[in-house]
């Protein structure tokens, strides 16, 4: 059975986990004191599904994870603007094109105000599209969902729950807002925790009995929908497993339980300071040069060399990166260190104001107006696509092309098809 932890789940059936679970519940480790949440609902849980995916690999993260400050991002800020707008449409049932110019959420410190625009509003459009696609005879949006069953105090919001009440099939929809990493259905435990809670909430309210449970990923600005479905016994184990994480994970034992590894760490808030991940990275290396059946007889990385290392090049670049950043940044609060200094940069030349630049400009352009500006530069498909939006581009297809992208390596488990060279030579001689 080939599975997200779908070993766990043979032994049970829905009624005895669940009934197991209310018997066991008393017996699960209490939250610590820094754990309790405080007065009125926090935005999200320090252990809910958004951070099992880490949690379970790595239990020591929880507590390492509990003061870092949660600071928001460009990206995180844009995405809550989205998420909300996703709810807004389905709860109100009307199209987000109905809330174009809207800006619902204030802009963080720093940070430019995020109006819904265009754009937005078609990729939001295509994920609502998609869950009113399922057909479900029911459906809620940023349900809220108690996870206390697998952990103390612990809760989530759904993007999307539709209930298929003739066919008995759950489906969880989580709308994926970024376009840096590929995000997947399978083998993903944040939809698998998130549809934890929305079984035990519609166990208790309807009689049916739930044939299986489908969790969708839909990733619109990358064009990244992938789904998969799972037995609720399926993930009934599977919670079994996660719960016994998460209580590990409460323990001093836990606390000192480090798991560091490529997905666990990837969105980790504390990866950049963490010595058990650096020297696992370490490691990577130094058991990649062990593979190597006598490095001392050949001096040239050849391509079966090069393949040991490179699938953890982007987090050695990364780590080295945040090394550097860190380093700098206890140089300007006074660090002194023994082989390095603190020097100045190599600086840039402006104009004192926008009036004395153009008197110059004008100077030497011997008072040619036209001869001090860039010349005006057309917009792009992708932003006319921001400006105007998704829907309307698609009236001027022809005048467009889609060009291909630069050849990049990546790990055999992306979902990107494998170029073929062979048949990419023998067009080209057809060509020819």
């Amino acid at each position: 059975m080939d599975r997200f932890a779908a070993h766990h789940a043979q032994k049970y059936s829905q009624v005895q986990i669940l009934r197991e679970h209310q018997l066991v519940q008393d017996e699960v480790l209490p939250a610590p004191a820094w754990y309790e949440l405080e007065p009125g609902l926090p935005e999200h849980a320090p252990d809910g599904p958004s951070a099992w995916d880490r949690l379970l690999s790595c239990p020591a993260s929880l507590s390492m994870c509990r003061d870092s400050p949660n600071e928001d991002t460009t990206w995180s800020y844009e995405g809550s603007v989205a998420h909300w707008l996703a709810e807004q449409s389905i709860k109100q049932e009307v199209p987000p094109d109905d809330f174009l110019g809207a800006a619902p959420i204030p802009a963080p410190e720093g940070m430019k105000l995020v109006r819904i625009d265009q754009a937005m509003a078609d990729y939001v459009t295509e994920f609502v599209s998609y869950c009113y696609d399922l057909g479900c005879d029911e459906h809620y949006s940023e349900h809220m969902v108690d996870l206390a069953l697998w952990s103390p105090g612990c809760f989530g919001s759904v993007d999307y729950t539709g209930l298929d009440l003739k066919n008995g099939i759950l489906h969880i929809a989580d709308l994926k807002y970024g376009q840096g990493v590929p995000v997947y259905a399978s083998k993903t435990a944040q939809p698998c925790g998130y549809a934890l809670g929305v079984i035990r909430t519609f166990a208790e309210l309807y009689e049916t009995a739930w044939e299986k449970v489908v969790v969708h990923i839909v990733q619109p600005r990358i064009n990244n929908i992938t789904h998969c479905e799972y037995t609720v016994d399926e993930l009934l184990g599977f919670g079994i497993y996660a719960r016994e994480r998460l209580a590990h994970a409460r323990t001093r034992k836990g606390a000192r339980d480090f798991g560091p590894a490529k997905k666990a760490c990837k969105f980790c808030d504390v990866k950049d300071q963490c010595k058990p991940r650096a020297d696992y990275l370490i490691d990577v290396c130094t058991k990649a040069r062990q593979t190597i059946p006598d490095p001392s007889k050949d001096d040239i990385m050849t391509g079966d060399k090069i393949e040991l290392y490179l699938p953890h090049a982007e987090e050695l670049v990364s780590w080295c990166n945040a090394l550097k950043m860190r380093a700098l940044q206890e140089a300007l609060d006074g660090r002194q260190y023994r082989t390095l200094k603190l020097v100045a940069g190599k600086g840039s030349r402006s104009w004192k104001d926008n009036a004395a630049g153009r008197d110059a400009l004008l100077t030497l352009a011997e008072g040619d107006e036209e001869g001090i500006y860039k010349p005006r530069e057309m917009l792009s498909v992708a932003g006319a696509e921001k400006k105007f939006g998704r829907k309307k581009l698609k009236g001027i297809e022809d005048a467009a092309q889609k060009n291909p992208g630069k050849p990049a390596l990546v790990d055999r488990d992306d979902k990107r098809p494998e170029i073929d060279r062979a048949q990419e030579r023998a067009e080209f001689m057809s060509d020819g």
